[in-house]
């Protein structure tokens, strides 16, 4: 049985691209860039105003003259011909700095009398609220790594570089297997003894959360030939996620199915809690994630493992799970040597520990927006302790 940073190293390390594909900016949200893209021009393009104001020399500042006003320039105006000595235009954020002049003062820093201004700002330094040429980015840089997220911040970045498509990683087709006699579709009815299914529309809606779609959802029941043959159909996509039958009970029938359709195991079982039975292997470039069934170790699971393993093979740099540093509200004694993932909540620099930890239960995940990562080797640990926590 391996500790759960070994099982994250041993995922990483299995996780392949899927090819890249070249798609529209629209396209592109929680992508990841295939290429270093690099600025086709300088940007800003031109000097530009910081705000609105009057574009003036700085030495006309010291003569405390009346400045002639010669007009205005706006935002996507262009003006070629050069602003006299001890003139000034009147200007607006983002328009083109003229020729002639150097500074920018703030329109509240004026006196008006007609067409002369009279500058009242003792403090104006030369080049003030001007936006210089290149400041941004220089024409060549790298503005965008390979390997870096396509956030909607990144996105609008390459728009105003008149870039409109990227070439990403392409994203993976996404199997779902739930396995186990007991469970039942939303709109039967159940007898004594059996449950509605649940795990396919928390990890389906997870993904769609995180930009997937190409998803399939499918249902195993407890016959070898069964499981078999939805095991051989879910490798046909690029992620299989089975939940269930994975441990060693009777009717656990995943891990011999997934012998018999050729999937190597990397690992099998993991020094944590919840969701020690969780199995990772692969069958050519298919990634294979077999789940434990307990709704609470599901998500445990797939929070942990699961979604960093789709972010890696859809190309992103990042090289470790993120996570912040929180103090704990209370003491932790788990008493034992494995990992702990706790559900817990936020709040401000410090997080809370839910009710309801048993990974049956999903109240206390349905609530959640971390979990704690309490080490395998830390078996006390003190409120206002800190601890790494991972958001969900």
């Amino acid at each position: 049985m391996i500790s759960a940073n070994e099982a994250r190293q041993l995922i990483k390390n299995n996780c392949q691209h899927f090819g890249t594909e070249q798609v529209t900016l629209y396209q592109a949200l929680g992508r990841f860039s295939a290429e270093d893209i690099t600025a086709p021009f300088d940007m800003p393009a031109f000097a530009q105003s910081a705000m609105d104001g009057y574009a003036i020399r700085h030495e006309d500042v010291a003569k405390n003259i009346p400045l002639y006003n010669e007009g205005e320039i706006k935002a996507g105006d262009t003006l070629l011909s050069e602003v006299d000595p001890e003139h000034c235009i009147r200007i607006f954020t983002g328009a083109l700095i003229p020729l002639g002049v150097d500074t920018v003062v703030m329109q509240e820093r004026v006196e008006i009398d007609g067409k002369n201004i009279l500058v009242k700002d003792e403090d104006l330094q030369l080049g003030a609220n001007i936006r210089p040429k290149g400041s941004q980015s220089k024409e060549g840089d790298v503005i965008l790594k390979k390997g870096e997220a396509l956030n909607p911040a990144a996105c609008g970045m390459l728009a105003s570089f008149g870039i409109d498509k990227i070439l990403v990683y392409k994203k993976p087709t996404i199997d779902i297997l739930v396995t186990g006699d007991e469970l039942k579709g939303a709109q039967e009815t159940i007898k004594e003894g059996q449950i509605y299914e649940s795990n396919s529309f928390a990890l389906k809606t997870a993904l769609n959360c995180l930009q997937f779609d190409d998803i399939r959802i499918r249902k195993a029941i407890d016959l070898e030939a069964d499981t078999d043959q939805k095991i051989a159909d879910g490798l046909k996509a690029d992620v299989l996620i089975i939940t269930g039958g994975i441990s060693v009970g009777k009717y656990d029938l995943v891990q011999a199915a997934l012998v018999k359709n050729g999937v190597e195991q990397v690992f099998h079982k993991i020094n944590q809690k919840p969701g020690k039975p969780l199995y990772f292997g692969k069958n050519g470039n298919t990634l294979v994630f077999g789940l434990p069934g307990n709704p609470g170790s599901v998500m445990n699971c797939f929070y942990i493992y699961v979604r960093h393993a789709l972010a890696w093979a859809m190309g992103s740099s990042q090289s470790s799970l993120p996570n912040l540093q929180l103090k704990l509200q209370e003491d932790i004694n788990k008493k034992n040597n494995k990992t702990f993932f706790i559900k817990g909540k936020i709040a401000g620099d410090k997080v809370e520990i839910l009710d309801g930890q048993e990974s049956y239960k999903m109240n206390a995940f349905a609530v959640a927006d971390c979990l704690i990562e309490i080490p395998e080797k830390k078996q006390l640990m003190y409120k206002g302790e800190l601890v790494n926590v991972h958001l969900i």
